[in-house]
Formats: C-alpha cells, structure tokens, sequence
C-alpha cells in the first residue's frame, strides 16, 4: 500500500488572474485583433525597406516588433496554461486552437523582418550591429544572422508557417491530449499518468514496482497510438531540416540553443565516456537503500535520510 504522505499542495491551482480573467475574457480577444492588425500595420510600413533603414528607424522597427511579440506571448501563454489544466476540455481545446491559428498569422505578417535582416551583406549589418541605438538589440541581432543559411523565401517561409498549424505542432497537442485523457489501474483505481508517476517517489517498495507495472501496461495500450505520432512528427522535422539545408538532425536545436554542432558532440562524448559515474551512483543509492539489487522502479526512491523509510530493505 502507498504510504506517500499529502504534502498540502494538492489542491493548489495556477491563476492566470494576471493574464486574463478567463477564456471569455473581452481583453482576449481584443488583444488577438490589435496584435494582428498592428503586424500589418508594421508590415506596410517596413517589408522591402530594411536594407535602408537607419539605426533609427531600425530601432523604431524592433521596439514594435518586440512588443507584438509580447502581447503574442501573454496571449499564447494563457491559453496554453489554461488548456494544459484539462486537456480533455473542448472550450480550452477550441481557444488554444484560435491562438495557434493567430500566432500563426502573425509570423506570416512579420517573417520579412528576419528574412530581410539576415540578408543583409555583412558590411552593411556590422555597422548597425555596434550602433548604439540599437545596443538593447545587439544579442538578437546577432542571433537571426545565424541562420542565413537556412532561412527560405519570403513566400516559403509564409507556407511553412500556415502548414506548421496542421503539422508538428498539431501532432504534439494531440500526443498531450492522448496522455492527458489515459487512465492506469492501481490500487483499484483509474488514475492520471501523474498521479502514478508520483507513485515512484513512495518510500513504500511495493508501492513503486506496482506504480511502474501499472504504466508500463497503460503506455502498451496506447503504443499504437503514440508511436504514429512520433513517426508523424519525426518525418515532419526531417522535412523542415532537409527543405532548411541543415548538416544533421540535432543543427537547428543546437542553433536554437546558441551553440554549435561540435561542441554539442564534445558534450556528448564528455558524458558517454563517463557511465562509470553513474553505475557508481546507483550502486551506492542501492547499498544506501539496502536492496540486492536496484530496479527501474528504484530510481526515485527517497533515500532513509530524506524520508525513507525500512520498507525498501523489508520488502526486497
């Protein structure tokens, strides 16, 4: 039997007060038009015109650029947030829907300015680049030229981003939807992936191996599922990659993270040359918990001085 212990936070839920009252909120929606139409206020004003812009205008250009930016982020984050708390929800589903379709717009409005900043002839974007006036914009600046290589037309880049709503995108909202609505039999009971989850941390033995063997049979039910979407969403990145010119599958994560190919290897060959140190800590966790040996269930077991308790080394 579980022995996990309420921790009094059970009950706790996000406010999303500071973003929007609710989902009928008139702000909202006022908020999705004026974005939208301040985009293409934008756009007339400056599509064509960046290669002449002075650091100035630039400057002009970027402050408004970022603000839309922000009104798009407050409005995608509410919804998100507010569909994340019940998936299962239409009216959440049906809002998180609009938003998508909304951002969607939006980068098809304001794709120009990467396209054309990043097109810039070095001897012409460095000069701009240490102005400063533009010195609060200095780091992005920098950043968008990255990817000149792999930035497409003006046309291409307007395409991808409509298709993106019924592309990755879609598919991983529906993953979350899929694992949002699964249930698992424990104790009786059908409970939430989370709830079974949090299981593993029991300081309770049996509580954790019947955790771990009740998710392990509920993902099996869905791997018909799951593995369609993970195929679907793999092929829809390959395709991203391939149309982008990128080296390798990990180029555009690397680039998002502002590093670059090598140095992710070297990372990557630092710490597969190491499993030793990690056999070492889980051989030390299972003397700890005094087990023979250590099981996947045991990974997230609270170690006795942490609120364990005997029960790991009675129920082995």
């Amino acid at each position: 039997m579980s022995t996990t212990k309420r921790n009094g936070a059970e009950n706790i839920h996000w406010d999303l007060g500071d973003l929007y009252g609710s989902a009928e909120d008139p702000r909202l929606q006022q908020d999705m038009k004026k974005s939208l139409s301040w985009a293409e206020r934008l756009a007339e004003r400056y599509r064509g015109r960046i290669a002449a812009c002075t650091a100035a205008e630039l400057h002009d250009l970027l402050s408004e650029y970022e603000q839309i930016g922000e009104a798009a982020g407050k409005i995608g984050a509410y919804a998100y947030l507010s569909w994340s708390t019940d998936t299962e929800d239409a009216a959440r589903g049906k809002l998180l829907q609009a938003v998508t379709e909304h951002a969607a717009r939006l980068q098809q409005e304001l794709v120009f300015v990467e396209l054309e900043w990043a097109k810039l002839e070095d001897k012409e974007a460095k000069p701009l680049i240490a102005h400063e006036a533009l010195a609060g914009y200095r780091h992005w600046l920098t950043l968008v030229r990255r990817y000149r290589a792999h930035l497409l037309s003006e046309p291409e880049e307007k395409i991808l981003a409509e298709k993106a709503v019924t592309g990755r995108s879609a598919w991983k909202r529906f993953f979350e939807e899929v694992m949002g609505a699964s249930r698992y039999e424990l104790d009786g009971q059908l409970l939430p992936q989370q709830v079974v989850l949090s299981r593993l941390h029991d300081p309770d033995r049996d509580a954790r191996r019947l955790a771990a063997a009740s998710l392990t049979e509920g993902m099996k039910k869905l791997q018909r599922t799951t593995v369609f979407i993970f195929n679907n969403i793999l092929a829809d990145k390959s395709s991203d990659d391939r149309l982008r010119g990128y080296p390798s599958w990990i180029s555009a994560r690397n680039l998002g993270n502002q590093t670059d190919d090598a140095t992710v290897e070297a990372l990557i060959a630092a710490v597969t040359s190491r499993y030793d140190m990690v056999a070492r800590y889980y051989r030390l966790k299972r003397d700890l918990l005094g087990l023979p040996e250590l099981y996947d269930y045991d990974r997230y077991a609270p170690l006795p001085a942490a609120g364990g308790t005997k029960s790991d080394k009675m129920n082995v």
